[in-house]
């Protein structure tokens, strides 16, 4: 009896792991038939079963380097097709754009990031981009410009006040960064001023520092999950502290109790202001009863994750992390930045910085563009074909379900584009230059955004806040690299730059401002 029992336990262990082998495996062969190089994939955990181990930046300049401008893997059990060719990239996020509609359905471990805007789907995604294209039109971040020079000026007053009788102190960069980024994105979001950082028991700030991924580890289990996505709650890509919730739905009952207080009187159109967006949450938790909202799936999470936007938080820390360390280990352009700081920001404007007086600075703006393309920070904007897709000469096929990524860390590195491509050089991006001269033009070769209607919604705050804090901080201080200044990145993450420990001093310039 016994043993009976065993063999039937046994039986039905080996029909179980028959069947996850078998779901694991379900779309091998679907990049073979699409015409396209593939990472051999091993048994069933896809191409790159150990993927927690691995910095998939590298990655992904690796393997243009070995397969070329397009090659397939298996994330797990799901088919991408790596897309590193500007024309190519052109036709899917763009032209055929009808038959490369969606991303992927975010599967993160947290409903509440799986609804952030970037990964709702269809109609969906339409509607709430519809709804929050107003907070990033000319007007609006125009208006934003005080509110990121405020923050950036305290910023560089703290850490002015950590430095010793040399006018020098040494920072954790991507600590450092997160502070002047996330302070910025409040106050222009919000309307609030992030307080007392540093102090341990500010749960609201070390709850987003958790959210761009402080402290988060992958493991064998995270690589596990992409073969078995129901896995994706035991390995989560991001982890959400209670507090960032409470505190997104408090100040949204201050300003609704703002507005009821002061404009009692208006009529209803008047009142349904949107100068931020905790204005456009106001306006939106009032329409979470009508019948669109109800039909589309737009919830109450909807609406709080589009406060939690992970891509929008880590972007601006990520990219000024990387132009503090460039600008380090080259001096020379260093110094010509500062002569144009100096030259144009004091000289001309007598120190004014805004939105006006930021555009004025084309070394500046060569220096992100070209800090852009080597390390941009959205590092692989995707889409998941909704229909099957044949490309005009015939050689690639994609199968609908199948994911295609435009790995940019690759793709902006392409020598067939870009001369020299792992040399910072700002020049490339300054017309008439000879560096310019030598890079061979293409739309499509550098796109730190994305590409197409489902490209990043606030790209252009996002070059605004950087000009401006960059403006800012090294108007006051010069970057020297330090003896153990080592740019490393964390294993794993498949769409955010995670960095580990990397310090930078910061020395006062000490000159007078005429």
């Amino acid at each position: 009896m016994i043993l009976t029992a065993f063999g039937i336990l046994f039986s039905i262990a080996v029909v179980v792991a028959a069947c996850l082998i078998l779901y694991a495996r379900w779309n091998y062969g679907v990049l073979e038939a699409a015409g396209v190089p593939v990472v051999k994939p091993t048994f069933f955990l896809g191409s790159v079963p150990n993927l927690h181990q691995k910095v998939q930046t590298d990655e992904d300049i690796r393997r243009f380097q070995e397969y070329g401008p397009i090659w397939g893997l298996y994330e797990g059990r799901t088919p991408i097709i790596n897309v590193c060719d500007p024309d190519l990239i052109r036709a899917i996020f763009l032209k055929d754009v009808d038959h490369f509609y969606d991303r992927r359905v975010g599967h993160f471990g947290d409903a509440r990031i799986d609804e952030i805007l970037d990964y709702l789907p269809g109609e969906k995604w339409k509607k709430m981009r519809k709804m929050q294209t107003i907070l990033f039109s000319s007007g609006k971040i125009r208006q934003y410009s005080k509110q990121l020079a405020d923050a950036a000026t305290d910023f560089v007053e703290t850490l002015r006040k950590r430095c010793d009788n040399n006018g020098r102190t040494t920072v954790s960069t991507r600590d450092a960064m997160d502070i002047i980024s996330l302070d910025g994105i409040a106050r222009v979001s919000f309307g609030v001023k992030l307080e007392n950082v540093e102090d341990p028991s500010n749960r609201f700030y070390k709850g987003l520092k958790r959210l761009l991924g402080e402290g988060l580890e992958y493991d064998s289990l995270y690589s596990l999950s992409m073969a078995f996505p129901f896995l994706h709650k035991l390995a989560p890509s991001f982890h959400i502290e209670p507090v960032l919730f409470d505190t997104f739905k408090e100040i949204i009952n201050t300003r609704r109790t703002q507005r009821l207080n002061s404009s009692s009187e208006l009529p209803h159109e008047e009142k349904q202001v949107c100068n931020d967006l905790a204005d456009f949450l106001v306006n939106s938790f009032d329409n979470l009863d009508s019948a669109e909202f109800k039909r589309l799936g737009i919830t109450e999470t909807t609406l709080l994750a589009q406060a939690l936007n992970v891509t929008a938080l880590d972007m601006i820390s990520s990219s000024m992390t990387m132009i503090s360390y460039y600008l380090s280990i080259n001096p020379s352009i260093q110094e010509k930045l500062h002569e144009e700081l100096d030259e144009i920001i004091d000289g001309k404007f007598n120190g004014r910085i805004d939105s006006e007086t930021v555009h004025q600075l084309p070394y500046l703006s060569a220096c992100i563009d070209e800090t852009l393309r080597l390390a941009p920070p959205l590092i692989r904007p995707e889409r998941c074909c909704t229909k099957d897709w044949t490309s005009l000469d015939g050689t690639l096929k994609i199968k609908k379900g199948t994911v295609v990524m435009s790995p940019l860390w690759a793709v902006h590195r392409n020598p067939k584009y870009f001369n020299e491509p792992e040399k910072f050089i700002p020049e490339r991006f300054i017309p008439g230059t000879e560096s310019w001269e030598k890079d061979v033009k293409h739309p499509y070769a550098y796109t730190p955004f994305g590409v197409g209607p489902r490209n990043c919604i606030g790209m252009r705050l996002a070059i605004e806040t950087l000009k401006i804090n960059v403006c800012i901080l090294l108007r006051q201080f010069r970057i020297e690299k330090r003896y153990n200044t080592e740019l490393n990145f964390k294993p794993g993450m498949l769409f955010l730059l995670q960095f580990r420990p990397m310090y930078l001093d910061f020395i006062e310039r000490r000159r007078e401002v005429e």
